[in-house]
């Protein structure tokens, strides 16, 4: 890899720490600088404008998230199973800079629309391929919008959380989760 490659690389990773700790409301490009050792100006000689900037930030977020999943729980799982192990994800300390993060993302996606709203999206659609391959076949083909209804459901779950509704939220899964058991 060329020095000028390995150095955009560490910035995104660098950048990526910043965001997950610090949030999209901290987000400037001076501020961003200060926090990964550059000027802004020269952030721009890496990257060609901020919206490509963010977009390859949150991508890597993205991608680090999917890691994280893919190593707790590497084998497919039943529709239930897969809803019960994402719900339990939801307040893991691991987790939550995450989740939170994609809770700014999407707010600022209806306030400002453009490129969060594109990022978002492309996110999205990333965890529904993991959903997807996290899910036994035999779930998909039996229930074709199952990888949407359980993105739908842990989505659902993650805001209301955040707005403190923890207890609906359990309320939900336990009754979500006895009707699979009785079925």
């Amino acid at each position: 890899m060329e020095k000028t490659e390995q150095k955009k690389r560490q910035l995104i990773e660098n950048m990526a720490d910043y965001l997950l700790e610090k949030g999209l409301e901290q987000f400037t490009l001076r501020s961003l600088g200060v926090a990964v050792g550059i000027s802004d100006r020269m952030l721009l000689h890496y990257f060609v404008d901020k919206n490509e900037l963010l977009t390859v930030t949150l991508t890597e977020i993205s991608n680090r998230l999917l890691k994280k999943l893919q190593l707790l729980q590497p084998e497919p799982l039943s529709q239930p199973q897969l809803i019960g192990f994402l719900a339990n994800l939801i307040d893991n300390p691991e987790i939550l800079p995450y989740t939170n993060l994609w809770l700014e993302m999407t707010a600022a996606s209806v306030r400002r629309f453009g490129i969060y709203q594109n990022v978002a999206s492309q996110i999205a659609n990333a965890f529904l391929v993991w959903i997807r391959t996290s899910l036994k076949a035999e779930e998909q083909s039996e229930h074709p919008n199952a990888p949407e209804l359980i993105f739908t459901f842990i989505e659902g779950m993650v805001l209301l959380n955040a707005l403190g509704q923890k207890d609906t939220t359990h309320l939900a899964l336990n009754g979500y989760l006895h009707q699979k058991l009785t079925d």
